[in-house]
């Protein structure tokens, strides 16, 4: 059975809500599919550098709310953590941690032509965990575990190629409010994330599919 708190149930709650309410009241939804990759680091945990990369990519629905504004929702697959590029007596990465995420961000978008400001916040369910310290050919495992959720803010930018604005660029900086892990220290994931995206107009396409 999943672990998930009362925060999380909650923020889904609230998104639903939310979905459902612009859905019923504005006309343009749009749907898409985005793809990319992280470069991830963990604050405070005394390996510096965002050396971790990894997948990140899902789906999500874009709601126009005002005639610049629009807001956005995913499910993304993110893979996060850190990973430390020293080399020592012929030992590559003697530090190793990957996270396995299920995000769920929140973003409202201000539109400027081809250039998309957005700014949010999101959850994310933790799904698996490993940690690898390499000394001497031995492999340890955790000693403090990461917490199973994450709240996160985001700030990003996103550039359209073409004048449908259906294929586009994404970059973004994420950063945990909460500590996901309590070692020494409190320890936060932090990352920056570029994402190919493409979206399609929900009613436009129904439309096309019921003539």
């Amino acid at each position: 059975m999943l672990h998930l708190n009362r925060f999380f149930i909650n923020y889904l709650v609230v998104i639903l809500f939310l979905i459902c309410s612009f859905c019923h009241a504005q006309p343009q939804i749009y749907t898409g599919l985005k793809v990319g990759l992280n470069k991830s680091q963990i604050l405070n945990d005394d390996h510096l550098g965002y050396n971790k990369t990894g997948f990140n990519g899902g789906l999500f629905i874009q709601l126009k709310i005002a005639k610049k504004w629009t807001s956005q929702f995913e499910t993304l697959c993110s893979f996060k953590g850190c990973q430390n590029k020293h080399q020592s007596n012929y030992v590559v990465d003697p530090y190793l941690v990957s996270l396995y995420y299920f995000d769920f961000p929140l973003l409202f978008q201000y539109h400027q032509k081809k250039i998309t400001y957005e700014l949010g916040l999101g959850i994310g369910y933790l799904r698996e965990q490993r940690e690898l310290i390499l000394l001497k050919g031995i492999t340890n495992d955790f000693t403090n575990r990461f917490s199973r959720t994450e709240q996160s803010g985001i700030i990003g930018i996103a550039y359209t190629f073409n004048n449908n604005n259906n294929l586009g660029l994404d970059f973004r900086y994420s950063n945990s409010i909460l500590p996901v892990r309590k070692a020494t220290t409190k320890q936060y994931n932090s990352l920056f994330t570029l994402s190919l995206t493409y979206k399609t107009d929900f009613k436009k396409k129904k439309n096309a599919e019921e003539l």
